[in-house]
């Protein structure tokens, strides 16, 4: 996890992405499966994809790279090679979750950084996190995504460099580059929810 603390730039931050990853994605794999054997690929697809994206966002590498191949197995429809990536990935997945937990600790708790302005010049933050502005980014990125315009994402894009670094917002840049609207949306809306900004705060355009 020392790449995500790198390319996040602020050690609490990047812990407080992690435990709502753990608690949001620990029955991910669970949850495709199920789809996967009930014949709902789309819906197995958008959970893989999902995964995918926000472990590679959080830098946790091992459950990007099985979840990858998930998504591809799922996306060539090749249902019997997605079932195997499976159990590779809850195992990755549950190491991972054993080592955040380790951050919920009251030990891990007490060890938090006792100035945070300080930390962040050390940690290299670009911008304080400012929810309401990045609200209002993450507001006018979802409506431009109705316009399916690359050229009207881009401000979004440039501003949230001003807080995040790019490699942050690689994956988002890559989906629109591709027109792969839905996609980006949905990477952008879990980098949001890693952020502490919750969905239902500024998804009113869907």
């Amino acid at each position: 996890m020392e790449k995500g603390i790198l390319t996040w730039g602020n050690r609490d931050i990047y812990r407080q992405a992690l435990i709502d990853f753990a608690r949001n994605y620990a029955d991910v794999p669970a949850r495709i499966s199920r789809f996967l054997a009930s014949g709902d690929t789309e819906e197995a697809y958008l959970l893989s994809h999902s995964l995918k994206g926000i472990s590679g966002n959080l830098s946790v590498s091992r459950v990007y790279d099985l979840a990858a191949k998930l998504d591809l197995a799922i996306c060539k429809r090749q249902i019997d090679a997605a079932l195997s990536w499976i159990a590779p990935l809850e195992d990755a997945l549950n190491d991972v979750l054993s080592r955040i937990g380790r951050l919920e600790s009251p030990e891990a708790q007490n060890r938090e950084v006792q100035n945070p302005e300080a930390q962040n010049k050390e940690d290299g933050l670009l911008q304080p996190i400012d929810t309401a502005t990045l609200r209002d980014l993450f507001t006018g990125m979802n409506s431009a995504f109705d316009r399916f315009n690359p050229d009207e994402l881009e401000p979004f894009i440039q501003k949230l460099k001003a807080y995040l670094p790019g490699d942050r917002i690689a994956l988002i840049r890559k989906e629109i580059e591709g027109f792969n609207f839905k996609n980006a949306r949905a990477i952008a809306n879990e980098l949001a929810a890693s952020l502490g900004i919750e969905p239902e705060e500024y998804n009113s355009e869907e």
